[in-house]
């Protein structure tokens, strides 16, 4: 730049310094610049940075001195690379790092809806534990806030769940090198003792008691009863999902084959992929039947 070469050399870095690659120091637009100071400095071959040094000269040069020494450090092995990434990582947000995270698990193949949620929950978890940088991402902070949580209503296995995803992201940051450990890598999951609802299959009885009720019934969610008790035995004799359900259309059906199937395309299989379901003889006469009215 236009006078730089006066004030380096009143900052104390000769051309001969420069010319072994060491920091100069400089002012942008020459040295009647009332801007401040930069060091420009090689922090290792072919990698040249700049650096702003504030308005004292002498300030200026010790920091000038300080990358000259660390840069050196550097190329003798003597300081480790990666601790430059770990400062660089802590100096950036959570919620930054959250952000991350979430394209790191779309472009691992996960839906949407998944990454949204995963990375909603780790922040609300964050938020609660006040985890603005990654220094404080702590277990006993991270389990306090699942406490809390608990304690506004979240049932132990909603808590869990917060837990996963949280746990989630501390393994992304150490994986990723953002991280020198998993810091939440012992945290363990709540002893579940208070399950408000207990999930099993229903029993021979109930689900003939079941079916006839909803055929006779009214629209529910804009579809009658004929329609919803088919989709109930459909869900029953397939073991398919809510969502896996609504995708399916007539092709998804190859009720002909041997034996008759039902298939889900990869977009909406829990599994990410095709899914071709065999139908229970029964099962697919009724919906033989039902695809005769259409």
């Amino acid at each position: 730049p236009s006078g730089a070469k006066g004030t380096r050399e009143q900052a104390g870095v000769t051309a001969r310094e420069r010319g072994c690659g060491l920091a100069s120091i400089f002012k942008r637009g020459g040295r009647k610049s009332k801007g401040g100071y930069f060091i420009g400095y090689s922090e290792r071959p072919g990698l040249r940075r700049t650096v702003y040094a504030g308005r004292d000269l002498e300030a200026a040069q010790a920091l000038a001195r300080k990358l000259e020494a660390d840069a050196l450090l550097r190329r003798k092995g003597v300081i480790d690379p990666r601790d430059d990434a770990y400062g660089a990582a802590e100096a950036k947000p959570v919620k930054d790092h959250l952000v991350d995270f979430g394209v790191a698990l779309r472009a691992r193949g996960n839906t949407e809806k998944h990454a949204a949620q995963t990375t909603a929950r780790t922040e609300r978890v964050l938020t609660m534990a006040k985890a603005v940088r990654l220094s404080e991402l702590a277990p006993s902070k991270v389990q306090a806030a699942l406490a809390d949580l608990h304690g506004q209503g979240a049932s132990l296995r909603t808590a869990n769940h917060y837990l996963r995803c949280v746990k989630g992201f501390s393994r992304w940051l150490w994986r990723d090198g953002q991280t020198r450990e998993d810091a939440l890598a012992h945290l363990s999951a709540f002893k579940l003792t208070d399950a408000r609802r207990e999930r099993r299959a229903l029993s021979d009885a109930e689900l003939s008691a079941l079916l006839p009720v909803a055929h006779e019934g009214g629209p529910v969610c804009g579809m009658d009863g004929p329609d919803r008790a088919m989709l109930y035995a459909l869900g029953v004799g397939t073991g398919l999902r809510r969502a896996e359900l609504r995708s399916l259309t007539p092709e998804s059906f190859a009720l002909d084959a041997t034996p008759p199937t039902v298939t889900v395309a990869a977009a909406y299989s829990k599994r990410r992929r095709e899914d071709r379901q065999p139908l229970p003889a029964g099962l697919a006469d009724a919906m033989a039947r039902l695809a005769q009215d259409f």
